[in-house]
């Protein structure tokens, strides 16, 4: 059982570094999504100044937002990817998804955080379809299904990440620094570096015939 698990889960990543990079593309962009989703009704409440029940009603409202805007961009995006490439998508993405937390951290009207959660929805709608398009060229051919189920391995790593990362560190910052918003500030400044991170990684990762075969 062991053999058999470890040869399932077993990655070449120098033979394949296109499929690395791209791993770390999708954890660091998924993990930041992850990030804001998981904490924004608190941080609406200890950092925006919401009272619960209002902050629990826009969450709603902005979860919409960003739902509407990923069915929106979703299927354009797949069209652009095919005619522009899915690097440059995929790295768009992660540009548009940081300027719509890094708005986050400084506006506290409702309406402006709709429109920040607008960009944040139009990163994720246009990562969906790039960056999976992505992975299926990249993928050697000869083994695609296995790459393509560790691929998964990605997204669950980069919640998982998300959640411990900020559950164990957003109070602890808000008490060491003697603040109740230091701790948000500090993590979802986190996840606007992590989307340009996975922008900038996105246009590194190869694309040649040789990294799929």
């Amino acid at each position: 059982m062991r053999q058999a698990l470890s040869r399932a889960f077993a990655v070449d990543w120098g033979r394949y570094p296109a499929f690395g990079r791209w791993f770390a593309n999708r954890t660091l962009f998924w993990g930041a999504f992850i990030l804001l989703n998981t904490f924004l009704l608190f941080y609406l409440i200890d950092v925006v100044g919401m009272v619960e029940a209002t902050a629990q009603g826009f969450v709603g409202q902005i979860s919409t937002v960003i739902g509407v805007s990923i069915i929106l961009v979703t299927l354009p995006s797949g069209w652009l990817a095919d005619r522009f490439g899915r690097r440059p998508l995929t790295a768009a993405s992660g540009v548009i998804a940081c300027l719509g937390t890094v708005a986050l951290l400084f506006v506290r009207s409702t309406t402006l955080l709709t429109v920040a959660g607008l960009f944040v929805g139009s990163g994720i709608g246009i990562f969906l379809s790039s960056n999976w398009a992505l992975v299926t060229d990249i993928v050697p051919r000869g083994e695609a299904a296995r790459y393509l189920g560790i691929a998964n391995i990605a997204t669950a790593g980069g919640s998982a990440i998300a959640r411990f990362l900020g559950g164990a560190s957003i109070d602890a910052l808000n008490n060491l620094l003697n603040s109740a918003s230091a701790g948000y500030l500090i993590m979802f400044g986190v996840a606007a570096a992590a989307f340009l991170a996975s922008a900038l990684l996105a246009l590194t990762i190869p694309t040649t015939r040789t990294d799929r075969e």
